[in-house]
């Protein structure tokens, strides 16, 4: 079963570096296909 989970950040500037880091640690510890585009 596939879950889909899809979020859109509305700041005009995107995500800046130190939260996107952040994201990216939390991420890289699921076993699955994340896509992250900023």
């Amino acid at each position: 079963m596939a879950l889909i989970v899809e979020f859109i950040c509305e700041l005009p500037n995107g995500v800046h570096a130190r939260p996107a880091s952040h994201v990216e640690t939390l991420c890289n510890t699921f076993s699955s296909q994340i896509e992250w585009h900023n």
